[in-house]
């Protein structure tokens, strides 16, 4: 039984925190623009209608107070973190390294965009990832913040290895779904 529901204005990243996620099953419906909140422990796929439970699971992992999984990006299996405040996609560089991007690269583009906290223009360096595929939703031409010299893409700097950070961007398309107390998540379009 649901506990609470939001309407949430569309344009911004939702900031849960996993202290406040661990209280509650969490289902964010980017596309109703709707957080839901349901007592923890309830299995995420009872919270979906039949039709959507088949390949909605994601294997998911709650360490150290972030969501860890993998995707693929552009066919390339990838450590990811899926992070409902981050307002990007953001490759790291060992993993735009690994789709073959170079430093002076023509897919990447500048783009001004304005800072959620502080209201600033900044200009971005952004590419266009042509899939990002989580379980079994694919997502085509993704935006994404590929940009070394901003301070936060230093989140996903620290990891050597393919990493993926997945923000609001993705997640505001789709529905994800998720309970700490079982350790299960799902994605669905």
């Amino acid at each position: 039984t649901e506990i609470y529901t939001l309407s949430l204005h569309d344009a911004l990243p939702i900031f849960l925190g996993m202290s406040f996620a661990q209280r509650f099953a969490v289902d964010l419906d980017g596309h109703a623009r709707r957080l839901r909140l349901f007592p923890a422990g309830t299995d995420p796929n009872s919270i979906l209608d039949r039709p959507q439970r088949a390949g909605a699971s994601i294997d998911v992992t709650f360490e150290k107070e972030v969501i860890e999984t993998h995707a693929n990006v552009n066919g390339t299996r990838t450590a990811a973190r899926i992070d409902t405040g981050w307002g990007f996609v953001t490759p790291n560089g060992a993993l735009l390294d690994r789709l073959g991007f170079r430093n002076n690269d023509a897919r990447y583009f500048r783009k001004d965009l304005q800072q959620s906290d502080s209201g600033r223009i900044v200009s971005v360096r952004m590419t266009t990832l042509q899939s990002v595929q989580l379980g079994n939703v694919r997502a085509l031409n993704v935006l994404s913040d590929a940009d070394p010299d901003r301070e936060a893409a230093s989140i996903v700097g620290r990891r050597t290895d393919p990493y993926l950070q997945i923000g609001w961007p993705l997640l505001s398309d789709h529905r994800f779904i998720f309970d700490v107390r079982t350790r299960r998540a799902a994605f669905v379009p």
